[in-house]
Order: C-alpha cells, then structure tokens, then sequence
C-alpha cells in the first residue's frame, strides 16, 4: 500500500482482498474500494466489516472473471501469487479498458524480469501503453503464512501518450511474440519495437 498514489475518492480495485489489510487501507485514505475475494467465509466477514461504509463493494468471485470497472480506475492488490500472470493479461492486454495505475505484490523474481520490459516478450507487448517498474521490496517474514521468497511490489502506469493506438494492441502483441528471440536487446525497449512495428504496418 505504501507507495500506491491514491487519492480522496479515487475508484479502487483490490483483487483477493483476504482479510482486509489493503482495503482498509485504502478506506483510510478517502477511496472507493471494489474488494474482490474468491473465499465464500472471507468475503461474507468483508461484508459484515463494511456493511455500513457505503465506500466498499465486496464481491464473492473469481478475479480472473469478476467483472470490472467501466470507469477510470485503479487496481491496489496482493493477489495469490499463482494467478498473477493471468491477472496482468486480464489488466492490461486491452489498453481501452485497462486501469491507469496498478501496484501488485509479486514475487520478486517476477517482478524485475518484468519491469525489465525488453527482455520479456510478455511485458514488451504492453509497454507501448503501460510503464512498467519494480519498486518497495517486501520481505517474506511480512506474510503469513511466510512464503519462500521475498516479494516486490510492481508497478504498472499508464503512458500520457501512448507509443501506438489502442486498437493496435493485438497486433503489437503478435508482433512482438513473432521476433522476439530474434531482436530481442537490452537497449530495445518499447521505442524502438513500436518503431520497428510501425515500418512493417
């Protein structure tokens, strides 16, 4: 949480809320929290806890499925760290609909590799729209039950200007998935593949 740019009133998601910890945080700081929790018990206790904070939607589902904002919105989370790809493919595949911030807790392998975006595939086909950085490391013993590595949180904003229209997403993706193992360089970044792109279409 610490670290996220929240405002007073900002709309955000956090996606398997568990107990609670994020949302409560993020209600301290003035937002509209949507709390997604796939535990039946977990999520009936967030209704109870909230049932009078008009500010907190709880939602029993899967995050993977449960709808999502229309809106401008954020996402704040520390999702199972086993669904975190998939989540990310969910956020971010189709800018049009993506959040314009996410802070998510990965493990800390996961996140650097993707906040090195020229060096995997995944992240590059987002970079034209999103940025991608590693920031606050949070150590395992701040869990429970205390995993086997330590975390950081990864965080994703989206560009002022885009390098490539929206609508132009899938095809980056598919481009990008086609020649990476041939161009792919450290100092070949977001720029210069949407450049590349752009002379082939």
């Amino acid at each position: 949480m610490r670290g996220a740019a929240v405002a007073c009133g900002d709309l955000v998601v956090d996606v398997g809320a568990g107990h609670g910890p994020i949302t409560d945080a993020l209600v301290l700081r003035g937002a509209r929290v949507l709390a997604i929790e796939l535990d039946r018990a977990r999520a009936t206790c967030l209704r109870e806890r909230y049932a009078t904070e008009s500010a907190v939607r709880v939602v029993q589902g899967d995050a993977l499925r449960a709808p999502l904002p229309r809106g401008p919105y954020s996402v704040v989370a520390n999702p199972p760290f086993s669904i975190t790809t998939r989540l990310l493919h969910r956020l971010l595949d189709d800018p049009t609909r993506a959040p314009h911030r996410v802070d998510l807790v990965l493990q800390r392998q996961a996140a650097r590799f993707l906040a090195a975006t020229a060096t995997d595939p995944v992240a590059l086909a987002w970079s034209p729209w999103f940025d991608l950085a590693a920031g606050l490391r949070v150590p395992r013993r701040a869990f429970r039950p205390q995993p086997p590595c330590d975390a950081t949180v990864l965080t994703v904003v989206r560009r002022e200007e885009p390098l490539l229209p929206s609508v132009l997403a899938p095809r980056f993706a598919a481009f990008v998935a086609a020649h990476h193992t041939r161009w792919a360089a450290p100092d070949r970044g977001a720029r210069w593949w949407a450049r590349r792109f752009r002379t082939r279409f």
